[in-house]
C-alpha cells in the first residue's frame, strides 16, 4: 500500500473522531489523592483522561492515563470500566469503574463516583481508591 493514502486515510478518519469528540475537565476527591483530568469523550461509549495528582513537591505529581467504556448508558447516568496505568510516585495497573451520573437537563455538568483498584508495583500491594466528583464537557453537543 502507498504510504501517502495510508497516512492521508490515517488521518482523515482520526481528523472524524476529533471532530466529534467533547473535551472534559474532572475532579476526583478522596481521602487518599485528589485528582484533576482533562481528557475526551470520544463518542457515547468511548472516553479517555489523563489525570493528575501527586503531593506537594513537583517530584510526587503522578500521571494516569485512563481509557473508559461505558457498558450502560441512560439519560440519567453512564456505568463505565476502564483501564490505566500510574506513572511516578505510585507506579502501577489501575481499573477504574463508576458510575456518572447527569443530574441536569443540560448534561455538560456530571457527577461520579468511582472505585479503582490500583497494583503498586514498588511496594506490591493491591489498594483501593475511592472518589467522588465533578465532571464538566465543553461544548456538549445534544
Amino acid at each position: 500500500m502507498n504510504p501517502k493514502i495510508f497516512f492521508t486515510t490515517f488521518f482523515a478518519f482520526f481528523a472524524i473522531q476529533i471532530a466529534d469528540a467533547q473535551f472534559t475537565t474532572s475532579y476526583y476527591n478522596s481521602i487518599n489523592f485528589s485528582k484533576f483530568a482533562v481528557g475526551y469523550e470520544i463518542n457515547n461509549r468511548l472516553w479517555t483522561e489523563i489525570r493528575v495528582f501527586g503531593g506537594l513537591e513537583l517530584d510526587d505529581f503522578t500521571a494516569e492515563p485512563v481509557f473508559m467504556v461505558n457498558y450502560l448508558t441512560k439519560d440519567e447516568y453512564d456505568l463505565y470500566i476502564g483501564a490505566g496505568l500510574s506513572i511516578n510516585l505510585l507506579t502501577g495497573p489501575a481499573l477504574p469503574t463508576g458510575i456518572i451520573i447527569k443530574p441536569f437537563e443540560t448534561k455538560n455538568f456530571k457527577i461520579h463516583i468511582e472505585a479503582e483498584p490500583f497494583y503498586d508495583l514498588d511496594n506490591e500491594q493491591l489498594i483501593l481508591f475511592g472518589s467522588a466528583g465533578i465532571r464538566y464537557v465543553l461544548n456538549k453537543n445534544d
